[in-house]
């Protein structure tokens, strides 16, 4: 092994992000050349993703929060960035009456995760919405989104899901 000591402190590093009592950890700065513990970060990101997805899926805003970090850079262009800004939005947001998010898939890979949700509300027209989401080891820092009203004459059957 060409360096043992940084192969050393990787795994170490992995093992304290794993079990720290926070829901994310941010990695360290690591060697690219470290590509033994990429199953173990990915693993445990998926596990992360999925457990973000239920808390989005049952609007528990503190939950979801405990999963982003600190700066937290958004592109929605409704909102600044910034972790409570976003929380003060997403709250208004899930607040509204009725509003029901489904989390239809989720997909990950070791920088990127993504949320295709399905968002209804009595009296109004669904909506689609693709959440993407950059990781810092398990940690979201930061968020792109994509919305579209579904049509209710779609003439495709598969139309949106």
């Amino acid at each position: 092994m060409e360096h043992p000591f940084i192969f050393v402190l990787a795994v170490l590093a992995l093992f304290q992000f794993a079990s720290a009592s926070r829901n994310c950890e941010l990695l360290p700065e690591l060697p690219l050349s470290i590509s033994q513990c990429r199953d173990t970060l990915l693993a445990e990101q998926r596990e992360k993703t999925a457990l973000f997805a239920l808390a989005y899926g049952e609007k528990d805003v503190d939950t979801m929060m405990s999963y982003v970090a600190d700066p937290y850079i958004q592109h929605n262009p409704n909102i600044e960035s910034g972790k409570d800004i976003a929380r003060r939005y997403i709250k208004q947001r899930l607040s509204a009456a009725g509003i029901n998010n489904n989390v239809t898939r989720v997909i990950s890979d070791l920088n990127y995760a993504l949320l295709h949700v399905h968002r209804t509300q009595p009296g109004r027209q669904g909506r689609v919405l693709a959440d993407m989401y950059r990781l810092n080891g398990t940690c979201i820092v930061e968020h792109w989104d994509v919305q579209e009203d579904m049509n209710p004459e779609a003439k495709n059957p598969r139309a949106y899901f």
